[in-house]
């Protein structure tokens, strides 16, 4: 038997080795052809996923539930947790999740959410300023603007805010 040379392209969305295609796994895309390598494979942005393998292109990665779009600079685009949500890890995994009670994130990012001054908390989850945090129940709001306990004669804060 004799071996006789065939030539063949390796097309975008692949890398090959020894006559076989290797598509690229969920989350990466080949943009280009005859590729023999699996680093021609480039990853979607963080937080960013592919619907399925063999992906051609970064138009092809969307970002993860929970996780708006937005423009960046090193890359086409970043995958944000938005305004009123923070970053949580949860088993290695990420995930924007509402600010808890008694904490806000007023922008885009990918950051926790930010605590309350001691003695305040929020009304709702979610919340996205920092003036969304009032005195806790059992607490006034003074004139200068701090949360003082409530005076025992004649008054009652049964509530927070």
């Amino acid at each position: 038997t004799s071996v006789i040379p065939t030539q063949s392209s390796c097309p975008k969305g692949y890398w090959c080795t020894a006559g076989l295609q290797v598509a690229c796994k969920e989350g990466f895309y080949n943009d280009l052809i005859d590729q023999t390598d699996q680093r021609s494979c480039k990853a979607c942005p963080e937080n960013a996923i592919t619907n399925g393998t063999a992906s051609t292109s970064i138009d092809d990665c969307v970002c993860k539930g929970g996780f708006i779009t937005a423009p960046s600079e090193n890359q086409t685009f970043a995958c944000l947790c938005p305004a009123g949500t923070g970053l949580v890890g949860i088993s290695g995994a990420q995930s924007c999740l509402a600010c808890a009670l008694g904490s806000y994130k007023s922008h885009d990012g990918n950051e926790k959410c930010n605590d309350c001054e001691s003695g305040r908390t929020t009304m709702e989850t979610g919340s996205l300023t920092q003036g969304a945090c009032v005195c806790v129940k059992g607490l006034f709001l003074d004139v200068d603007g701090e949360c003082k306990e409530c005076p025992l004669i004649k008054t009652e804060c049964p509530a927070k805010g």
